[in-house]
């Protein structure tokens, strides 16, 4: 269940992650308990975020391009609109959770979990900037789908041509153990994720 928000959101760069951490890092298990959580993901992603603003980095530029490349809703996408949606939506909740009944709060939980504007793609040296910075373990982006291993993979789907930057990229998953993990599920093969998926990216990812 860990990827689930990402079928709501589209956050695949973040969740892939989390799979990954959660396998490869025993230690961080205790800190992917709440990966689930809308707020804890949230957060986690405006924290990392910040801190690229911080830094002054370029990627926030990158980021930027890219998720506004997947058009409407996202083509007026800024990182600082991101950031003010994620607390506007958090005093929203906070208001519900104060004064609100149990009914309100579900509520609030799904509409939350349906908004798409919340949805935000990470180019492949993006997701390896993240898993060094925030992670602190190694990452390698090789732009192949490369010898069957452990790592996060990024696909284009061969039925779709309007995607053009970084060779179709539309999704991540996590293959790990012969399997792949995404949406929250489990997947044999690539193919049973999704018939059209190719490989267009593999990272690599390795304690430092």
């Amino acid at each position: 269940t860990m990827g689930t928000l990402n079928a709501g959101w589209g956050i695949c760069g973040f969740t892939s992650t989390f799979y990954a951490m959660y396998h490869n890092n025993p230690g961080a298990r205790s800190r992917l308990v709440n990966a689930t959580d809308v707020y804890s993901v949230l957060y986690e992603i405006t924290d990392y975020l910040k801190e690229l603003q911080a830094a002054g980095s370029p990627l926030l530029k990158d980021i930027t391009a890219f998720t506004q490349s997947f058009g409407p809703p996202y083509d007026k996408f800024t990182i600082n609109n991101y950031i003010q949606t994620v607390d506007l939506a958090s005093e929203a909740t906070r208001q519900t959770l104060d004064y609100g009944s149990d009914k309100s709060r579900r509520i609030d939980q799904q509409m939350l979990t349906r908004d798409v504007l919340f949805g935000i793609a990470l180019p492949p040296h993006a997701v390896a900037d993240y898993i060094e910075r925030i992670w602190k373990w190694k990452a390698t982006v090789l732009e192949t789908g490369a010898p069957y291993s452990d790592a996060i993979v990024g696909v284009k789907d061969i039925t779709n041509t309007d995607l053009k930057m970084y060779k179709g990229l539309c999704h991540y998953l996590y293959r790990g153990g012969q399997q792949y993990y995404s949406w929250g599920a489990k997947f044999g093969s690539l193919r049973e994720a999704s018939p059209s998926y190719v490989i267009a990216y593999s990272i690599l990812i390795s304690k430092n």
